[in-house]
């Protein structure tokens, strides 16, 4: 009889054991569902991850200075006209025939291009319902569900970590999506057309420059003229979409003119031993980061900018 109860007793310490290793798998699975949930990194193959997005503003960076060109050969620059936008800018280097420094004409024209593109930010959702609005369209979706996943949790009695990450999560896989399909080719009957909002900035583009700088070689003209579509494109998803794949979201600042050389936050042409001599002229490629405006900032990339000695 002793013998049958040590063995029952021996059994149902089996059984508590494989219990007890069934609920520490299950909580194993549970915790690793709930990492997965709550993970807002973006994997080093993403495209959007801070390597290859660092990677994509610098090649954006020469993509905007080789559609600007190096203003030569064969060039006419109205000189009349970069000078009336260097004063629009606000700079202090004077544009004349005899000065024409065409290092400071390039910086001023790649801020013009940018000023220009980003400019029809607000025209999307002018458009709403139409097929070249969609981007707009699905942004502006995405906004309402977040802003109805607020109300819930500010609504509706709970505490979990998911619901957080989810938010930020929808956010990075909206825009990433964006990211990566938004402005590129409309598919209509099987037939591709350059994106409506793409070719009518290209075209304003392509009118702008050459306004400013005349390229006589037909053949170089076409060729710079045909890198705007793509360029326009880049410029687009990168400042419309893709910052806020990042977490936190990243930011861009154009730093004013006449403020004093940082070059913890700006790089361009200067001696290291006369940056206290020297101000922001025009800053022609913002900075990005996060928390930009307080002390605790990031900084992704650093601004370009072109300097001018103090007077």
């Amino acid at each position: 009889a002793l013998t049958q109860r040590l063995d029952e007793k021996g059994n149902g310490l089996r059984e508590l054991e494989e219990k007890n290793a069934k609920l520490r798998k299950e909580a194993s699975r549970y915790q690793s569902a709930l990492g997965v949930a709550t993970n807002v990194r973006l994997g080093d193959d993403d495209q959007n991850h801070s390597v290859q997005l660092k990677r994509d503003i610098e090649n954006l960076q020469s993509a905007l200075e080789n559609y600007v060109t190096h203003l030569k050969p064969n060039m006419n620059i109205d000189v009349e006209k970069v000078r009336a936008l260097a004063k629009e800018y606000g700079c202090m280097n004077k544009v004349t025939e005899r000065n024409l420094d065409k290092s400071f004409i390039k910086a001023i024209l790649q801020r013009r291009t940018l000023d220009l593109v980003l400019s029809y930010r607000p025209q999307l959702s002018k458009h709403h319902g139409k097929d070249y609005a969609l981007e707009s369209d699905v942004e502006l979706k995405m906004k309402d569900l977040l802003d109805l996943i607020n109300v819930l949790t500010k609504s509706r009695d709970g505490n979990d970590k998911v619901t957080d990450a989810t938010i930020i999560k929808i956010r990075q896989q909206v825009y990433g999506i964006l990211g990566n399909r938004g402005f590129n080719d409309i598919i209509r009957n099987d037939r591709f057309f350059i994106h409506n909002l793409i070719f009518h900035i290209s075209e304003k583009l392509n009118e702008m420059m050459n306004e400013y700088r005349k390229i006589n070689d037909v053949n170089m003209k076409n060729r710079v003229e045909s890198m705007a579509p793509k360029l326009v494109r880049d410029i687009c998803k990168l400042f419309w979409f893709r910052v806020y794949v990042q977490e936190p979201a990243l930011e861009y600042f154009f730093f004013p003119e006449n403020v004093i050389i940082d070059q913890n936050m700006m790089e361009g042409k200067w001696n290291d031993d006369e940056t206290n001599q020297l101000h922001v002229d025009i800053c022609y490629f913002p900075m990005f980061g996060s928390s930009l405006q307080s002390s605790d900032r990031k900084i992704h990339t650093p601004a370009r900018v072109f300097p001018q000695k103090k007077n």
